[in-house]
């Protein structure tokens, strides 16, 4: 086996095949081509590939791993090693041992659709009120539970207070629901393998006699189970190998413990512990800035990156006046990039702290018709309230249009069900008008009464709203259309308190948006509006359909993946760090937001760009907006035009009020 394209780190890594290993692997420094090297020279020291056994957190991650190794030793090697994700490990232990406990061979993995209908119905057993609690609500607590390696059955037994009880109560019936339809969830996978190991001591020991080598990739982001499930497979031969990076640990909302990689040698006294510290993906200036982010932490293990590829562009920092002066300034910037510096549209991202950050960025690059693409995002336009939202514009503005009415009459629910909406549809298109125009005459046309009734408050609230439209009144009477329907409450009511008002924010924003463009006279009738729209959702089609396109992704979906130019809009007090982890989260929250901003830089490859602005809109206001104190933590000499000494102490009594200052 060939080992001298490795460094001397990665090389000890690698040779360092007996007893436990923790190798630390800062962000471009080869840990997927360690982990392939390890495994191909353990089976070059003669070690079977069905001994070994690999685990990462993603499919994609796996089959990369796959396929390098494939190249190493060849396919028909490499095949038989165990290389996959926890679930797909533990999804194998239980179909073939699973019987030893009471699971049956034929289980059933629930996800999705299914998973929250059970929920839905186990909120209903316990008597809870869906419009307070969601079924996604009671699926993220059970999940919560089970990576803490709680089950629901020890949670209802240890709940206090009348309304934990209730909350355990629906999480014990939707665990028994699986239960009774022979199923499990994908935390029940790796609990379920806990359980059987501990069990049943002669299954454990097969499993450890069969998989002598054990790796794990991306071990700062283990929660307890996980961690669990390795111990025990490595008790016996104690050869386990943790690669991770603690600068990179930003799941902890999964229930990901950074514990587990920073307390390796309390569990593993032996350990030989690996930096890598060469960096291959970004310059020095990246690197050095992003460094000096991180160093802040105090619970981390110290350790610096060196770039391989050596000195390049300074960070360049962006003050904009606002998040659409942000927008138009970074789309021009891209544009320049791509126009007159010939960097493919492909080689650049934005990432930003939250989903919500995209909305006018999308609206700056479709006026410069710059193509883009959202990786793990939904698109504005996509988000079923702003589908249900603009159908009702386009009923008040194109009432002969057919294709909205199905939406207008489905939400908010007005007891006019699927089977009512497909009859009037079918009657409109029997009789040849428009369904409006059948809607005008319910009893006339034929409807049944029942519906007629169903159908008289929401069309005579959609007429008194097309009377209200007039110049400089658009935004009012859709306003006013929204209020007497209740759709606001119509979306507490489907998604819960939480997520109903996150989801009417964006309708807010979206009534903002036609007010502003009413106000500039940029348009003068909602018919007007509907066809800016159309083009604007014409243009991103066009632009989805076109292989080169920037990236939009947000920053817990951009790791492991890189770029030749990173933007990192919203460097500001309330995204980045986000607000919650500044008002509720305490000091930990801080650290696991100083590391996202970390992943964030270490994407790029040659030019980072960090932008902030000087107000943000929060609802129907813009109010002034504050540079992250991460960016105070910037060497000046890094950075194209670094907040200057006196805006440094400015901004410091305001970090202080608002959490842990840039010291920290």
């Amino acid at each position: 086996m060939d080992l001298s394209s490795l460094n001397p780190q990665q090389r000890l890594a690698v040779e360092s095949t007996e007893g436990p290993l923790l190798v630390l692997a800062g962000a471009g420094t080869g840990k997927t081509r360690v982990i392939t090297f390890r495994i191909a020279h353990l089976i070059d020291l003669g070690v079977a590939p069905e001994e070994v056994l690999a685990v990462t957190f993603t499919n994609k991650a796996a089959r990369e791993m796959r396929d390098r190794l494939a190249e190493l030793v060849g396919k028909s090697v490499g095949q038989r090693v165990m290389i996959g994700t926890f679930h797909a490990f533990c999804l194998q232990v239980l179909r073939q041992n699973g019987k030893a406990i009471g699971v049956s061979p034929d289980f059933q993995i629930v996800s999705g659709t299914d998973q929250r209908d059970l929920a839905r119905d186990a909120i209903k057993m316990a008597g809870i009120d869906p419009s307070a609690y969601s079924p996604m609500r009671l699926l993220s607590s059970v999940s919560r539970l089970k990576n803490a390696g709680i089950t629901p059955a020890q949670a209802f037994e240890d709940a206090h207070g009348a309304q934990q009880r209730l909350v355990a109560f629906a999480q014990l019936r939707y665990q028994r629901a699986l239960e009774r339809l022979e199923a499990v969830d994908f935390d029940d996978l790796i609990l379920l393998s806990l359980r059987l190991m501990r069990e049943k001591a002669y299954i454990r020991d097969q499993l450890c006699a069969r998989f002598r080598y054990v790796l794990v990739d991306e071990y700062q982001d283990t929660n307890k189970p996980q961690y669990d499930l390795v111990a025990s497979l490595t008790r016996d031969s104690r050869n386990v190998c943790a690669v991770g990076d603690d600068d990179q640990g930003i799941y902890s909302f999964r229930g990901a413990r950074l514990e587990n990689l920073l307390d390796f040698e309390r569990d593993f006294p032996e350990v030989r512990i690996v930096a890598l510290t060469t960096n291959y993906r970004s310059t020095a200036p990246i690197l050095k800035a992003a460094h000096a982010v991180v160093r802040k932490n105090p619970q981390r293990r110290e350790k610096e990156l060196v770039s391989h590829i050596g000195e390049g562009a300074r960070v360049c920092l962006i003050e904009a006046a606002h998040e659409e002066d942000e927008a138009r300034r970074l789309a021009e910037i891209v544009h320049k990039r791509h126009f007159e510096q010939g960097v493919p549209f492909s080689d650049i991202a934005l990432i930003f702290r939250t989903r919500a950050q995209p909305r006018p960025f999308e609206t700056a690059f479709n006026e410069r018709e710059i193509p883009y693409r959202m990786a793990g995002l939904h698109s504005f336009f996509d988000k079923k309230e702003i589908k249900d939202f603009l159908a009702y514009l386009r009923v008040l503005g194109r009432p002969d249009d057919d294709l909205p009415w199905f939406r207008v009459l489905a939400f908010p629910p007005k007891r006019i069900g699927l089977q009512s909406r497909t009859r009037i549809a079918e009657m409109a298109q029997r009789s040849k008008q428009s369904v409006a125009s059948l809607l005008k005459k319910p009893v006339a046309a034929g409807l049944p009464g029942r519906l007629c009734r169903a159908l008289q408050r929401p069309l005579a609230c959609i007429e008194a709203a097309r009377a209200q439209l007039g110049p400089g009144q658009l935004h009012q009477a859709v306003r006013s259309l929204m209020d007497s329907l209740g759709f606001r409450q119509g979306l507490l009511a489907e998604s819960g308190q939480d997520e109903g008002r996150r989801r009417w924010d964006f309708v807010l924003e979206q009534l903002e948006d036609l007010e502003t463009k009413e106000k500039r006279r940029d348009i003068k009738s909602l018919s007007a509006y509907l066809d800016y729209l159309a083009l604007e959702a014409h243009d991103k089609q066009k632009k989805e359909d076109d292989s080169e396109r920037v990236t939009f992704i947000t920053i817990h979906a951009s790791k492991g993946l890189e770029y030749g130019e990173v933007f990192l809009p919203g460097v500001e007090e309330g995204l980045l760090p986000h607000k919650r982890a500044v008002e509720e989260g305490g000091e930990a929250a801080i650290e696991e937001e100083r590391r996202l901003c970390y992943v964030g830089m270490t994407r790029a490859r040659r030019q980072l760009n960090l932008s902030y602005c000087k107000t943000r809109r929060s609802g129907a206001l813009q109010t002034p907006a504050q540079p992250s104190r991460f960016l105070a933590d910037i060497p000046g000499e890094l950075m194209t035009r670094p907040l200057k000494p006196d805006r440094k102490q400015m901004f410091a009594a305001i970090w202080q009020k608002l959490g842990r200052g840039p010291e920290h």
